[in-house]
């Protein structure tokens, strides 16, 4: 299938910061004039140029596949989304709107005008309301997407009707947030590119399962969240959290609030029992270690003085940690590919990295300066990586835990993967099937 291809991509730079947008017809050029401050990135202004799939057929023409005229697609916007700027907001949804009615698309917008909005509205429109749609695509951030995957599994919930998930729509996600993570997961890097996955992947039928976790109080069966991302404590939530307020800065604002939290270098302590999906863990760590610069290039995950096996073979760390994150995508951010080998697609199993609390400012602001592309895994030993299946964390310490970028108290808690966990669909025509793994430099 004939896909879009791009050139002078700069990836630091988002699509909320882009001030002017061009079509030729051949290509749509998108130009930040503003300028940012990135660590890993010199103050500079740059360009996006997304080309169509043939330069020679008319502006955002679709490959042959299944006739798509006349079906709905929901269009789910939070104003609030990123910076919130109205400029941003109107141009994203032009373009994506004229790319969906060319194809024969027919857009329904719907505002969100508070939180919790989104997941309330397709909660309330139940089962038979959803049909009514062929995909339901939110513009904005994680948490946006977030919302739409818990108000469609709220209106599938109802235990007097027989669900069948091939008839709910599949989610789509237009980048319009602060952290797009999610989007960029599957390839859909820009609000064009998104559009245009959602017409390539309805004709061609390119909807692939979603991963969900679960996460419940280590004392309850209840359930309190469906996970889309995942979980982050320490040093990531710590950055989520205390830049809030800097929203303005777009995700610049996570540069900066990293660099605040190295040099504050706090860590919590607690004991995590992992429960891994043996033949892919050690799949994923074999790869890790076959591109290790370290001098233990060679080491042994298992021989860690810092980790040791339980009597029903599961992995138990217990001791300070500067950071824990269990991720269903490869990006916990724009531009903070923490968990590379994670994909939103890959059922069973969540992706989890653990930094020890022992490494040193200076080892991790090197880090940071790589997180960008994942290849800091290659530099330092002070981390174990999972393909995990359950995570049990008790006797933990710390300000806060997020869950899906909301913040909650911490205690002790199990992350799992959810009974839903692969019945929810997303729309993906541009990623590889395959986790991306950790790219040379």
């Amino acid at each position: 299938m004939s896909t879009p291809t791009v050139t002078n991509l700069a990836p630091d730079v988002p699509w909320r910061m882009v001030s002017t947008v061009q079509d030729d017809g051949s290509a749509v050029t998108y130009t930040a004039h503003k300028k940012r401050w990135s660590a890993s990135n010199s103050v500079k202004t740059l360009h996006r140029v997304i080309r169509h799939p043939d330069s020679n057929a008319t502006a955002f023409q679709s490959p042959p596949g299944k006739d798509i005229k006349g079906l709905t697609v929901l269009l789910i916007v939070n104003p609030k989304a990123g910076k919130g700027s109205k400029h941003v907001q109107a141009a994203i949804l032009s373009t994506v709107t004229r790319i969906l009615s060319e194809a024969g698309l027919t857009p329904f917008i719907q505002y969100t005008a508070h939180k919790q909005h989104a997941q309330q509205y397709l909660s309330e429109a139940g089962y038979e309301g959803l049909k009514q749609y062929a995909a339901i695509a939110g513009v904005g951030g994680d948490g946006t997407f977030q919302e739409l995957a818990m108000g469609v599994i709220s209106a599938c919930s109802n235990d007097s009707i027989q669900v069948n998930w091939e008839l709910v729509p599949p989610l789509a996600v237009i980048p319009a947030g602060s952290g797009n993570a999610i989007a960029m997961s599957i390839g859909t890097i820009t609000p064009t590119h998104a559009a245009l996955n959602i017409v390539n992947s309805l004709r061609m039928g390119n909807a692939k399962p979603l991963a969900l976790m679960q996460y419940r109080k280590r004392a309850s069966e209840q359930r309190e969240a469906v996970c889309i991302g995942g979980v982050q404590w320490g040093l990531p939530a710590d950055v989520d959290q205390g830049t809030e307020r800097l929203r303005w800065m777009g995700d610049a604002r996570f540069d900066l609030g990293a660099i605040v939290q190295i040099i504050k270098r706090r860590a919590v302590k607690g004991k995590i029992t992992v429960e891994v999906d043996q033949e892919r863990h050690e799949s994923t760590w074999k790869d890790i270690q076959m591109h290790k610069q370290t001098r233990d290039k060679h080491s042994n995950q298992y021989d860690s003085d810092w980790l040791r096996t339980d009597d029903n073979g599961n992995f138990v760390l217990e001791e300070a940690f500067m950071m824990v994150v269990a991720w269903n995508s490869a990006l916990i951010g724009e531009g903070f590919k923490v968990t590379p080998y994670a994909r939103p697609t890959e059922l069973g199993v969540f992706d989890l990295i653990v930094v020890r609390g022992s490494i040193s400012r200076k080892e991790m602001l090197k880090l940071l300066l790589k997180v960008s592309d994942g290849s800091f895994l290659r530099l330092t030993d002070a981390y174990v990586y999972f393909k995990a299946k359950r995570m049990i964390v008790e006797s933990l310490n710390g300000r806060f835990l997020t869950i899906d970028g909301e913040s909650v108290s911490v205690e002790p808690f199990v992350l799992e993967m959810a009974p839903e966990d692969g019945k929810l669909r997303i729309l993906d025509s541009f990623s590889e099937d395959e986790p991306g793994n950790v790219r040379e430099p």
